[in-house]
């Protein structure tokens, strides 16, 4: 999307606004007028040996009454600027927010997330700021008063004016040499940018295993490497600017002492009055001022055309951006109800599921399974066979490359819109957890489920830990849930999806981090749900595919088996390797209580 058509959208946001404000900063540039009128007649009146006073008091109380009014128009500019830059960048953020969320989960965000906070916070503020009093609009009200200004110049001394024209000309073409530079380091400032702020996420984020690992003094130099790449691209950035702002004044400044030299040298040859000359050094001034801010204004409208460009990149249309739409939300509207198109789930079918990871061959391919309602199907296989890209594939969080997917025979179109509660509910192995209260954490926001919270902490092996969490008013889960154990993360993200009631409850190796007791426990309430609820597990143990209607053994990508357990026991490579991977999985889940255990004890 061009920059221009970009800002037109969020022009014709609010229009009536916008005309407003554009209006008031025109006004209020057009009242330095009145400056320049008392000036010339004040001193033609000076210079006419004239004993009548009341004129020249007249232009005094006219100079003081006209700034009075400019400070007034000024001041209600400020609030309708302030009003609609403030309105526009919310429409921005909004968008941007909304389209985030339309991707597929697996890549809404790829890229780093601080670089994600330049965009929502620096890209946004620049796009609409250029359109507001102190950027376009400047510029637009000192062109309408300097091109009133150049009329009464004009009708003054046509050679003279002429020659302001040609410091314009040279910025203007000083301007179109550097436009390129100045977008080389527009962009090169928030990549670096958009790194330290990701990196300094990400540190907060993994103190203790920073700890842990006795690395500080690593992480420390590469955050000094980070900033020193910032600050280098930082200082050629604003001395580059520097250099260009120092070019137009020293430009504008030189023709302005030559045009003065000329017009005082005209002084009562030509009919050239003293008077003449105090307005055409007032307007002097502003006009070329306005060649300055012309300048200034399409050097920011270079750095608006990255900041746009960022903040589109990865949406499949720009213009969705930059789409008008309201900004706030009645809190009593309700919610969608679901299409009763949908029937309850009676069978899910994958025809010839087929995944490949961008610019790689590892993902899926040619998957194909019927899965029953209220059945357990546990998917299986080494490290790396493809079995969590396989459930979030079905679910739409990566978007598949070809095949087809069936919900009671009916095609699936949009996965990713389809597979949410309270169809489906995904537990990662990886959960995600809020810097937000543990019940918090459960309910994101859902009052009505209130109600079955109880139950869930129940299944999730959580009401001993809720006790203690209730005692602590305000005990948050910390960021990224670093204020729990990783088995207390686990069991808040399956109470999470377990109190939605979904129909199908996916759970990828939910367990790794949980003593025995507990997790003998778990599954023991989770398996109660079968029948009623259908589970799609990825696990490796044991007595859950003996428990299963189906095993789905995959292997670099594809299905290798499929089967009841005791169907699989027949295929003696296959069962030596789910025997080989249940031991790995076992020694990985020690490994991670003897590092939980270290950590609690630091």
């Amino acid at each position: 999307m061009k920059p221009w058509k970009g800002l037109l959208r969020l022009v014709t946001y609010k229009p009536a606004l916008y005309v407003a404000d554009a209006g008031l900063s025109i006004l209020g540039w057009l009242l330095f007028l009145i400056p320049a009128y008392v000036s010339q007649n004040f001193f033609n009146r000076l210079s006419s040996d004239t004993s009548n006073t009341s004129i020249l008091w007249g232009l005094i109380t006219f100079f003081l009454f006209g700034h009075i009014i400019r400070i007034l128009v000024f001041l209600l500019n400020r609030y309708v600027d302030v009003t609609f830059t403030q309105l526009v960048a919310a429409l921005l953020r909004k968008n941007m927010l909304v389209q985030y969320f339309k991707r597929p989960a697996g890549n809404s965000l790829n890229t780093l997330r601080g670089e994600a906070i330049n965009r929502f916070r620096d890209d946004v503020e620049n796009t609409s700021m250029f359109l507001g009093f102190t950027t376009f609009l400047d510029v637009l009200g000192a062109f309408f008063f300097a091109t009133t200004a150049l009329i009464i110049m004009f009708t003054t001394d046509v050679a003279l004016t002429i020659c302001v024209f040609i410091p314009l000309v040279i910025v203007i073409i000083i301007t179109q040499i550097s436009r390129k530079k100045i977008q080389a380091y527009q962009t090169l400032s928030r990549g670096k940018t958009g790194k330290v702020n990701g990196f300094i996420g990400e540190i907060f984020s993994v103190v203790q295993a920073v700890q842990v690992a006795g690395a500080e003094g690593s992480v420390s130099g590469e955050f000094k490497r980070l900033n020193k790449q910032r600050m280098d691209i930082a200082v050629k950035e604003n001395l580059f600017g520097t250099i260009l702002n120092s070019t137009y004044s020293n430009i504008v400044n030189l023709g302005t002492g030559v045009i003065l030299l000329l017009a005082a040298l005209r002084i009562d040859k030509t009919g050239f009055s003293a008077g003449d000359f105090a307005m055409f050094t007032y307007y002097l001034t502003w006009v070329t001022q306005m060649m300055l801010r012309f300048g200034n204004v399409v050097a920011s409208y270079q750095r608006v055309g990255v900041s746009i460009r960022r903040i589109n990149e990865g949406n499949d249309d720009p213009k969705d951006v930059f789409a008008h739409a309201s900004l706030f939300q009645d809190q009593q509207e309700e919610k969608p109800q679901e299409s009763n198109t949908i029937k309850p789930l009676e069978v899910l079918e994958l025809s010839a599921l087929t995944y490949y990871y961008p610019n790689s061959t590892n993902g899926v391919r040619d998957v194909s399974l019927r899965i029953q309602q209220g059945s357990l199907t546990v998917i299986t296989g080494k490290v790396g066979s493809g079995k969590t890209t396989l459930l979030k594939t079905i679910l739409g969080s990566l978007k598949m490359d070809s095949g087809d997917i069936y919900w009671n025979h009916q095609k699936v179109e949009s996965p990713d819109t389809f597979f949410i509660p309270p169809r489906t509910a995904y537990v990662s192995q990886n959960p995600v957890i809020f810097n937000e209260s543990v019940r918090g954490n459960i309910l994101l926001g859902e009052v009505d489920l209130e109600q079955h919270l109880q139950d869930t902490l129940r299944t999730a092996q959580l009401e001993a830990d809720m006790q203690l969490f209730d005692e602590q008013d305000d005990f948050s889960a910390g960021v990224k849930g670093a204020r729990l154990s990783g088995g207390q993360r686990q069991r808040v993200s399956i109470a999470r999806a377990d109190i939605r009631h979904c129909e199908i409850l996916f759970l990828d190796s939910i367990s790794s981090a949980l003593d025995h007791e507990t997790e003998s426990l778990l599954w023991s309430d989770l398996l109660k749900k079968k029948g009623t609820h259908t589970l799609i597990v990825v696990s490796h143990q044991s007595y859950l595919m003996e428990k299963a209607d189906l095993v789905v053994v995959m292997e670099q990508g594809a299905v290798a088996e499929v089967g009841t357990f005791e169907e699989l026991q027949n295929n003696k490579v296959i069962m030596e390797m789910l025997l080989l991977e249940s031991g790995s999985e076992g020694q990985q889940a020690k490994k991670e209580d003897i590092q939980g255990e270290e950590l609690h004890a630091k």
